[in-house]
């Protein structure tokens, strides 16, 4: 029990001084928005995959506790430059970040029915060989 309190407590003293606790699961980055909330920055280190499907919901064990956040938004520029050539966003998405998907290779885009915001040049430059000169 006192395990569980020091790291609810530290949990609680991170978000209280604003510092972001960022981790990465299941080959993706993410960043923690609130208590329930997290957004997609990007895929995580080694990760070349050019398919992406965003969950809708993440687990991280932080320090043997499973905390579940709801994936709710998609940083600004997480996959820019990633030659994606298809994501699936999740229903529960609401934002996608300015160029969130700006140049890659897409030829497929799924967005769920939640999202209300989309940035600046969030899809920009999708063409097969932009920005390269062919």
């Amino acid at each position: 029990m006192k395990i569980k309190l020091t790291v609810l407590a530290f949990f609680i003293s991170m978000l209280l001084t604003g510092q972001v606790l960022a981790f990465d699961v299941g080959g993706l980055s993410y960043s923690v928005i609130n208590a329930t909330d997290v957004k997609v920055t990007g895929r995580a280190s080694g990760n070349t995959a050019t398919d992406i499907v965003i969950p809708a919901f993440v687990v991280f064990d932080f320090g043997g506790q499973n905390i579940v956040y709801s994936v709710t938004a998609v940083g600004d520029s997480a996959f820019k430059y990633n030659a994606l050539t298809s994501v699936i966003i999740p229903d529960s998405v609401t934002t996608i970040g300015t160029e969130a998907f700006y140049n890659n290779d897409l030829t497929s885009v799924t967005i769920g029915n939640s999202v209300t915001t989309i940035g600046d040049y969030a899809f920009a430059l999708n063409v097969k060989g932009a920005g390269t000169g062919g």
